[in-house]
Formats: C-alpha cells, sequence, structure tokens
C-alpha cells in the first residue's frame, strides 16, 4: 500500500543559505552531505533532503518519497 513516506526532499536554490536556515532558524541538525548539491538532515520521523537546483519551479520544490514493498501491485 502507498500510504507511507519514507523521505521529503526540499529543491533550493542555494544550498548554503538553505542549510544555515534550517540549522539556525529551525533548529535542524545536518545528518550528512552527499556531495555539493545535496544534504540531509536529522528527523526522526522523516529524513529531509535539501538539494541544490538552479532552475526550480515555484510550484514544485517538495517531493515526498514514498515506500512500497510491491511497487507492481500498488500501482495496478
Amino acid at each position: 500500500m502507498l500510504n507511507h513516506v519514507c523521505v521529503m526532499s526540499v529543491r533550493v536554490k542555494n544550498l548554503e543559505e538553505s542549510v544555515a536556515f534550517y540549522t539556525k532558524v529551525l533548529g535542524f541538525e545536518v545528518n550528512q552531505y552527499y556531495g555539493e548539491k545535496i544534504v540531509s538532515l536529522k528527523h526522526a520521523n522523516i529524513p529531509i533532503v535539501l538539494e541544490e537546483h538552479h532552475d526550480l519551479d515555484i510550484n514544485n520544490n517538495v517531493v515526498l518519497g514514498i515506500q512500497s514493498e510491491n511497487l507492481d501491485e500498488d500501482m495496478l
């Protein structure tokens, strides 16, 4: 069943500024950097990933990862 969100990805224009906002203003902690454009933040329930993109769509910058044990079956 496709009802379990397993990760939330947020597309940002500037990773350095976004990490500063999420850590200093919102109180998150950095978990791990994955190269120069992706960072995961510590969060108890759903991992939050910040991903730098230069061509952002103002209406489409949060992506939810949904977990499935059997994607073929769940997509029917």
